[in-house]
């Protein structure tokens, strides 16, 4: 149970220093705000960032590999 709610409260952290970062904030800013550390919303950070990626590369291999496959139906 407690591992589940640690996952939960880091997963809400991480969406308030989502919400805040696309408002404008700094970091410094996003740290004060939820009265965290700055190294803390920099790994959050960088937690979103690596996400985002691994998120992007899935979409953009699926989308290639529809191309691919539709090409060489074509020829």
């Amino acid at each position: 149970v407690t591992a589940n709610k640690n996952k939960k409260h880091v997963q809400w952290r991480q969406n308030k220093v989502r919400e805040l970062l696309t408002r404008g904030y700094s970091q410094k800013e996003i740290s004060s705000t939820l009265q965290i550390s700055q190294p803390t919303v920099s790994r959050d950070l960088s937690f979103i960032k690596n996400d985002y990626r691994r998120e992007y590369d899935l979409k953009n291999t699926k989308t290639k590999c529809f191309w691919r496959e539709w090409w060489n139906r074509k020829e």
